[in-house]
């Protein structure tokens, strides 16, 4: 599914905003906390009862399914590469830029500029990101909410992206190097 949205991303790619690349190093600090915001925010949910950690038979870990290493690392490279390259693109240009726009002037979104805020939009918005990501919701809504603000700060589709890519980078590298794997 990823290269999928990888070339209808490319292929569509003049029909899109503009993408506007500043404040990135903004960016980045925005995507390492989103990633302390989604760990921390799971494992909060488990303490309280709101979520469950999956048992080891519910999650796919691939030093258990993959055994010969260079299988294992083809897998992991694939499996990492998509959400850090291409999902944020994709969710960015759709949630941040087209939804958000939409939950402010409906059909007439295109005269809406990029950043334009409202509460209805920013928290609109980020319901429908924690609907996305299922059973982790309040993580999706929390990194909707945090996302949202740093578009209303910067005006920058690209500092999101580039913020989003590091979040699913950085999550997914904290996944192999600890094996907690209920977050891949």
């Amino acid at each position: 599914e990823n290269l999928s949205a990888a070339i209808l991303l490319w292929a569509l790619w003049r029909y899109y905003t503009p993408v506007r690349w500043a404040h990135i190093p903004l960016g980045v600090l925005a995507g390492l906390f989103g990633t302390l915001l989604w760990i921390g925010t799971e494992y909060f949910d488990q303490h309280i009862g709101l979520s469950h950690a999956p048992s080891a038979s519910a999650v796919y870990n691939p030093d258990v399914f993959l055994p010969i290493a260079w299988q294992r690392w083809l897998y992991l490279a694939i499996r990492v590469t998509g959400p850090t390259l291409v999902v944020p693109f994709m969710e960015e240009l759709f949630f941040r830029d087209f939804l958000t726009r939409v939950f402010i002037k409906g059909a007439y979104f295109d005269e809406v500029p990029v950043g334009a805020f409202t509460w209805f939009s920013l928290l609109g918005v980020s319901a429908a990101f924690a609907i996305n990501h299922g059973a982790q919701w309040p993580e999706g809504f929390l990194y909707g909410l945090l996302m949202g603000l740093l578009l209303v700060r910067t005006k920058s589709l690209g500092s999101c992206i580039v913020a989003h890519g590091v979040t699913n980078c950085t999550l997914y590298l904290y996944v192999i190097y600890t094996g907690d794997w209920q977050f891949m």
